[in-house]
C-alpha cells in the first residue's frame, strides 16, 4: 500500500514533533512493507529536517503538488508559469498585502512578511518558543528584494525563482474577490493559521496533491486502488479525492470528514496509529 500523509494537523503538532504512537505506527507499517510518502503544502525547504533523514518516507508531495520525488528522483517540478507570479506578486503589492513565495530552495518574503507566521506560531506556541521559531525561519527565509519591488524587478525574480505557491497575509480582500482578480490560479484558507482572516495561499489552479498520487502510482505500477491517503486541511481534499481510501483527521474541518471514506482520531489522540490499526496497516 502507498500511504499519502499530510504534515501539519496529521503527522505533526505545530513543533514538528510527531507522537511516538504516530513514529511507531509509521515505523511498523514501513517494516510491513508499505510505502510512506509526504503529501505536503509545504515546499521542500519547509520539510522539517528531522522528517526528511528519518528514513521512514520513500517519497514527497510538496509545495501543494508543484514538486513530487520517489526515491531521490524528480518527477516533477511544475512552479507556477512567471507571468502568473508576477501578476500575483504585483497585486497582492498594490493592494498592500503581506505575502511569501514558497520555492524548493527558500522562503521568500515581501518586505517582513515572515513575522506574521512568526507571530502566529508564537501565538500558538507560548513566548518561550519565539528564539526557535525565528531561528528556524531564518534558515530558509531570504528577501525578495529591499522594499517594495518594481515591475521589472518582479518579472526578474519570477524568471529565475520556481514559485511553487504564495502565502499572503492581511488581505483586504475576501478569498471570492482574490479569486475573481487572479485567473488560472486558485485561493484557499491557510493551512498553518487556521480560522484567521485575510490570511490564505494562492497556487495554480489543477495542481494539487492529486498529482503527487498519480505520479507516484505510474512511476511504482501501483493502482490508485492501493492508496491510501490522511489529510486534515482544505488542500488536502483533492489528495483524498483522487486515493483508493481517503481518511480525516478528528482535528480535520467538517467539509473534509463528510468528504473520507473514514475519520480516525486527533492526531495529538493517536489518530494514526489507530486509522493504521484499523485498516491492517501496522
Amino acid at each position: 500500500m502507498l500511504i499519502f500523509l499530510d504534515i501539519d494537523g496529521t503527522l505533526t503538532d505545530m513543533r514538528g514533533t510527531i507522537p511516538d504512537s504516530t513514529r511507531e505506527a509509521l515505523e511498523e507499517a514501513k517494516n510491513n512493507g508499505h510505502r510512506l510518502i509526504i503529501g505536503s503544502g509545504r515546499s521542500m525547504c519547509e520539510i522539517y529536517p528531522h522528517m526528511r533523514e528519518s528514513g521512514l518516507f520513500s517519497g514527497y508531495v510538496a509545495g501543494a503538488g508543484a514538486y513530487v520525488e520517489l526515491d531521490g528522483r524528480v518527477l516533477r517540478s511544475r512552479p507556477m508559469p512567471a507571468d502568473m507570479t508576477v501578476r500575483v506578486m504585483t497585486w497582492l503589492q498594490a493592494s498592500k498585502a503581506d505575502f511569501i513565495c514558497e520555492c524548493n530552495d527558500y522562503m521568500y518574503q515581501y518586505r517582513n512578511s515572515i513575522d506574521n507566521l512568526i507571530e502566529g506560531a508564537v501565538k500558538r506556541l507560548g513566548e518561550g518558543e519565539r528564539a526557535r521559531v525565528e531561528a528556524n525561519y531564518a534558515k530558509i527565509v531570504r528577501p525578495i528584494c529591499e522594499g517594495n519591488f518594481s515591475d521589472e524587478q518582479a518579472r526578474e525574480f519570477a524568471g529565475t525563482h520556481g514559485v511553487n505557491k504564495i502565502l499572503y497575509y492581511h488581505s483586504r480582500y475576501a478569498a471570492g474577490e482574490m479569486q475573481a482578480a487572479m485567473p488560472g490560479c486558485l485561493v484557499l484558507p491557510s493551512s498553518f493559521l487556521k480560522g484567521q482572516q485575510g490570511i490564505g495561499e494562492i497556487s495554480e489552479k489543477g495542481v494539487s496533491k492529486a498529482d503527487g498520487i498519480s505520479l507516484i502510482c505510474e512511476a511504482l505500477n501501483v493502482p490508485v486502488s492501493q492508496t491510501i491517503a490522511f489529510g486534515d486541511g482544505a488542500n488536502d481534499r483533492e489528495m483524498l479525492a483522487a486515493a483508493g481510501i481517503s481518511v480525516a483527521m478528528g482535528n480535520a474541518n467538517p467539509d473534509l470528514k463528510g468528504q473520507a471514506d473514514y475519520v480516525t482520531d486527533d492526531y495529538d489522540k493517536d489518530g494514526i496509529r489507530n486509522a493504521f490499526r484499523h485498516f491492517g496497516l501496522c
